[in-house]
């Protein structure tokens, strides 16, 4: 499908989105221009903002760092790539049919097996960066996990495992994935973070790696690992989780089955706070005390 053209990139110029003088009009495009860009690799260093957007046998990069585009709506022909780095999309379809489908299919073409290079939608930055992804969700998806305004997609560069795409992975992501274990589903705020169509051990691994990472990779609040352990361990009263080591999906049963390291409680709370005092502990007597 072709947009209805109302200002194309030329490259006349440059490779710059920014440059006035690559655009058919002289002018940048705003929210309510309609952009296709056809042949050719165009460099965004700042947020995008416009109206439908067609990338026709291109490559359309948003630089690293320029932040979070908006269009409303997106069209990829021809084996173009998006490559959104590490930043974000919003596709803002209002009222309009939802394209979640082709945009999941263009994710899947770009996920490419992990590598993240392919055509479709993709990110440099994923592709070097382990343990990062894009992950996506839509306002119409069951429970809304990311919060979404009505008639929006969300596109992001962030943690594998971060379900709700709020930049940490942790007992809510969890809870996210447990709900849909085993199950055949098509959502990233679903739990399926590889693009195969179900929640499984798999992505459970890829959860577990980042767990209590904020996507800067620095940890976040200890007590959401205790949450995990909860639901997985069954037995948090007594021990919290302080790795998960091994994990084994049971085909025959739809219980996650995991190996985790256990610490007593009175030194996971030691280990939240170094410098808290240490539980005291009543000494046993090795024999009775007798009055004078």
């Amino acid at each position: 499908m072709r947009i209805k053209l109302s200002e194309c990139h030329s490259g006349q110029v440059s490779s710059d989105w920014s440059n006035t003088a690559n655009w058919s009009t002289g002018l940048l495009p705003g929210s309510s221009t309609n952009v296709e860009i056809n042949g050719g690799t165009v460099v965004a260093s700042t947020p995008i903002n416009v109206g439908q957007l067609g990338l026709n046998g291109c490559i359309l990069q948003l630089a690293d760092g320029s932040g979070t585009s908006t269009v409303a709506s997106l069209t990829i022909n021809n084996a173009a790539v998006l490559d959104i780095g590490n930043n974000g999309l919003l596709i803002n379809y209002g009222s309009g049919a939802d394209p979640v489908a082709t945009i999941r299919g263009d994710l899947t073409t770009g996920y490419a097996g992990g590598a993240w290079n392919g055509i479709g939608i993709n990110s440099s930055a994923a592709a070097v960066n382990s343990g990062y992804a894009l992950g996506y969700a839509d306002a119409a998806d069951p429970g809304n996990p990311a919060g979404l305004a009505s008639g929006t997609i969300e596109i992001k560069y962030t943690l594998l495992g971060d379900a709700n795409l709020d930049g940490v992975v942790n007992a809510v992501d969890f809870g996210i994935l447990a709900a849909n274990f085993n199950k055949g589903v098509t959502g990233w705020d679903q739990g399926d973070f590889n693009y195969d169509n179900v929640v499984n051990a798999i992505d459970f691994g890829e959860l577990a790696a980042n767990f209590n990472k904020g996507a800067v990779g620095t940890a976040v609040e200890t007590i959401t690992a205790n949450a995990a352990a909860t639901i997985l361990a069954g037995d948090s009263a007594s021990y919290i989780s302080s790795s998960s080591t091994a994990i084994v999906n049971d085909p025959a049963s739809t219980q996650l089955t995991t190996t985790i390291t256990k610490t007593p409680k009175t030194n996971a709370v030691l280990a939240k706070n170094p410098h808290a005092p240490a539980p005291k502990v009543k000494p046993k007597n090795s024999s009775p005390r007798t009055r004078g």
